[in-house]
């Protein structure tokens, strides 16, 4: 039998480094970068149920200020760290979060996830 503390819960933070780390790519094709992303394809996809617009010329403004930072003000960004932070604590969350998650769900059930982390997606 399967159980829910054997779950798989992942972490991914790829977009959300091209952001801090590739401006200039990213730059040159936001729509697509917009539509590859997944957790900015999910937001098209919440845009499109919601006929809330994506403010894709804000986003090009976030960047260009990125890409006028050094390297360690990047990396010094408030996002940036907090996204740091849930990385490094992935293994705490799988330790801690999920077995007080799972002790609300029937032993056998699955709540295999991944968390991706985003930023500069307008509320």
């Amino acid at each position: 039998m399967v159980s829910c503390l054997e779950s798989e819960v992942g972490f991914d933070d790829s977009s959300l480094k091209r952001i801090f780390t590739d401006q200039e790519e990213v730059l040159e094709d936001i729509r697509g970068f917009w539509e590859n992303e997944i957790p900015y394809r999910s937001t098209i996809e919440w845009s499109d149920a919601t006929r809330v617009p994506i403010d894709y010329e804000g986003f090009r403004a976030k960047l260009k200020e990125l890409r006028c930072q050094t390297p360690e003000d990047r990396r010094r960004h408030e996002a940036y760290r907090l996204s740091k932070r849930i990385m490094e604590s992935a293994p705490t969350f799988k330790a801690r979060a999920l077995p007080h998650v799972c002790s609300y769900l029937p032993e056998d059930a699955r709540v295999d996830s991944l968390v991706r982390t985003a930023y500069f997606i307008p509320p």
